[in-house]
């Protein structure tokens, strides 16, 4: 099973939550990748990267967000 530990807590832009911040993976998925997705560890960006894409997915409403320009916890 794959663990992923980058979900951090932020207040995202478009609720105004402080919530957490599943981070969100580009790529084509594996089976375990899949099963993060489903779990809700992870957001799946899709497999096209186009240099300033979301890094984070707010877990309150679902916005994706570029964790470096939101408030973060330190």
């Amino acid at each position: 099973m794959i663990v992923f530990c980058d979900q951090r807590f932020a207040i995202c832009p478009r609720c105004g939550a402080w919530a957490a911040m599943r981070p969100i993976v580009f790529g084509y998925p594996s089976p375990e990748l899949m099963a993060a997705a489903d779990r809700g560890s992870v957001a799946l960006g899709g497999c096209v990267m186009h240099g300033e894409d979301p890094t984070h997915q707010c877990t309150a409403c679902g916005q994706d967000v570029i964790l470096d320009s939101v408030e973060e916890d330190a």
